[in-house]
């Protein structure tokens, strides 16, 4: 080239966002409770908690897949919003690092006290702005893997931490319509074969509970998976 040619190059900045960055969302109570939030060009956010009712898990569960039209319950309603019970907020502030991801631990304990098990829904609102994040977290060392054979299931239960089987863990099994269609008591394995039976023979398994002491683990059986 013979001429000098001289360019500006702006980069803009990143928009302002937040993620709970931790995949899933099940932790065992005995390990720590801390559910890592990402904060990106914010000055701070305020995080709630919701405690979702046991016996609104079925309701809660048809809503997060999609199974009610959200006209039915209202189109901007949460998934948990008439379900749960609101417990506190904090604010946090976000480490100033110009379009750089800020770290943020959010530790339940030092939201709602000593958990041993329960359903909550975290909440975080930027302080400017409409920025938020959702996650559904489940406190509980059951591990549940559930198999499906037309109504009748094969439940394995484990604890999240030792990887030991639940001996004596109480299953229980909702329909879609929040009726209980089936129950029992895993052996020296961690195993249990329910029977499912309901008088509406529409009703099919759609949610798994597994209690042992105070700890209760929920897991959805649609898919026939299972949860860590």
């Amino acid at each position: 080239l013979t001429n000098t040619v001289t360019r500006r190059v702006l980069f803009p900045d990143r928009p302002p966002s937040l993620v709970f960055a931790k995949e899933g969302s099940y932790l065992s109570p005995r390990d720590s409770l801390v559910v890592p939030l990402s904060a990106i060009n914010l000055r701070g956010c305020t995080v709630s908690v919701e405690r979702v009712y046991i016996n609104n898990l079925v309701f809660m569960s048809m809503r997060e897949s999609g199974r009610y039209n959200r006209s039915y319950y209202g189109g901007g309603v949460e998934a948990q919003e008439g379900l749960s019970l609101a417990l506190t907020n904090r604010a946090y502030t976000a480490p100033r690092r110009p379009n750089e991801a800020g770290a943020i631990p959010v530790n339940l304990r030092d939201l709602v006290g000593p958990v041993t098990s329960g359903v909550f829904m975290l909440t975080a609102r930027a302080d400017k702005g409409n920025v938020t994040a959702q996650r559904l977290v489940v406190v509980s060392d059951m591990g549940i893997t559930v198999k499906r054979s037309q109504q009748d299931l094969l439940v394995w239960v484990n604890s999240l931490r030792t990887a030991e089987p639940a001996v004596g863990a109480e299953i229980r099994v909702f329909s879609d319509k929040n009726q209980e269609i089936g129950s029992g008591l895993t052996d020296a394995e961690g195993v249990a074969e329910i029977r499912c039976r309901a008088p509406d023979p529409t009703a099919v398994p759609f949610l798994v509970t597994a209690a042992q002491g105070e700890d209760l683990g929920p897991v959805a059986a649609q898919d026939g998976g299972g949860r860590r």
